[in-house]
């Protein structure tokens, strides 16, 4: 996957921004090999840590990173940095949505499993808008199949978006 230009997008997960594998992933990008991004979802969620100095240390990582917009959603997105009004990216959003949760399966706003999970969808949905090539997240490393990892087969057979685990991705750039 390395070696080809434009090199190939890889957006990474808000779970990724302090692993340790991920130094890896910028080595590559430093080098020209590849595009490594982060979400503009990723700093929403870590807008929401409580703790000041892990708040800090994580946006200082994140900050590394290429930032790649999506569709504006209030209530999940950061005002200035989404898009407004891109009915396309919306569209696609949906059907996110309902690929990795099920049709009408909308953010509840009291339910934090609820954002949790239509925030993963915002993930997926901007990657997918921003043309990236794998997104590279933890979820589902238990092996749910109610996960990203765990619906990462219907996401890449319908959207082409390869969504695979940060061991992956390393093997897969390791292979080459």
């Amino acid at each position: 996957m390395t070696g080809i230009d434009p090199p190939p997008l890889v957006v990474v997960d808000t779970n990724i921004v302090d692993e340790p594998d991920i130094e890896f992933l910028r080595s590559l990008s430093a080098a020209g090999s590849i595009r490594l991004a982060r979400t503009d979802t990723v700093d929403t969620e870590l807008a929401l840590k409580s703790d000041a100095e892990e708040l800090e240390r994580l946006t200082s990582q994140s900050a590394q990173l290429e930032e790649v917009a999506g569709p504006l959603v209030l209530g999940h997105s950061r005002l200035g940095i989404a898009h407004l009004g891109a009915t396309t990216e919306t569209d696609l959003l949906g059907e996110v949505n309902a690929l990795l949760w099920g049709p009408g399966t909308d953010a509840d706003p009291d339910s934090h499993r609820s954002r949790r999970r239509f925030r993963d969808a915002m993930h997926i949905a901007t990657s997918i808008g921003a043309g990236a090539d794998l997104f590279v997240t933890h979820d589902g490393l238990n092996g749910a199949d109610r996960s990203l990892l765990g619906r990462a087969a219907a996401i890449q057979e319908r959207f082409g978006l390869q969504v695979v685990s940060l061991a992956r991705a390393v093997e897969m750039f390791t292979d080459e």
